[in-house]
């Protein structure tokens, strides 16, 4: 794995490295209740391929902390995390009476509550990919603050959705 200095990143620290670890853990969490709601082998490898993606931006954003740069790792991510969430789509199709009893606990109150706020924060951090500069410190306190909130808002519904 090449690494190069760290240019052009100032602001990296390992506090938003660690703030990045936290959204990770909470789709981890989540995706694995889900996986054992679904009994699908596809979407457990979806959801541990995701999350190894994840891990791989936080591992990079740990060494731009320390002034290292190691752009396979955000590479790693960009490859990984759509082919992860293809791996879930692919479980979920797979198991179609697994996922319509999970879709259908998700869809109760306060279940649905949850997920509509953890899905609109997804929205918003699409916008965040397209309009701001991810090469900011500032966006990435932003995107992190975002992407906690929406996951660890998916994470309560699926949580009291078992």
């Amino acid at each position: 794995m090449r690494i190069v200095e760290n240019r052009g990143r100032e602001g990296f620290t390992g506090a938003l490295a660690l703030a990045d670890a936290v959204p990770v853990a909470l789709f981890a969490a989540g995706s694995n209740i889900a996986a054992e709601l679904l009994g699908s082998p596809l979407f457990t490898a979806g959801s541990n391929l995701s999350t190894a993606a994840g891990a791989c931006k936080t591992a990079w954003k740990f060494l731009l902390s320390d002034e290292k740069d190691v752009p396979a790792l955000n590479g790693a991510f960009h490859i990984f995390m759509p082919a992860g969430f293809a791996l879930m789509l692919a479980g979920a199709l797979s198991a179609p009476h697994a996922s319509a009893a999970l879709l259908l606990r998700f869809c109760c109150r306060p279940q649905r509550l949850w997920f509509a706020a953890g899905t609109a924060g997804l929205a918003v951090m699409g916008v965040f990919a397209k309009k701001l500069d991810g090469d900011k410190a500032w966006v990435n306190w932003l995107e992190e603050a975002v992407n906690t909130a929406s996951q660890g808002a998916l994470f309560v519904g699926v949580l009291i959705s078992r």
